[in-house]
């Protein structure tokens, strides 16, 4: 796929879902810093792997579920949050 053809889709199929897969972010880490941290790693990946994308309208799935796998991956690594909870 040509890449200017791929950021055109990218932007205009998952794009429009950036603050909902934030605000799920949000909530899952309780912090602002950590969710933005997530968001941009979870794009960052929906956009390496864009041109996997079997059928149009799942691409929207990809931020919100790739940023609820990187929050378990955390959560695997430092333990559960409810510990680090004052």
């Amino acid at each position: 796929m040509d890449p200017a053809r791929k950021l055109a889709l990218f932007e205009q199929s998952i794009l429009p879902h950036l603050n909902a897969a934030y605000n799920l972010a949000r909530w899952l880490t309780r912090n602002g810093p950590d969710a933005e941290d997530m968001v941009q790693e979870a794009y960052l990946r929906a956009f390496r792997s864009f041109e996997t994308f079997q059928r149009p309208g799942r691409q929207s799935l990809a931020a919100g579920r790739g940023a609820q796998y990187l929050f378990y991956v955390a959560e695997k690594e430092r333990g559960p949050i409810h510990s680090r909870i004052r």
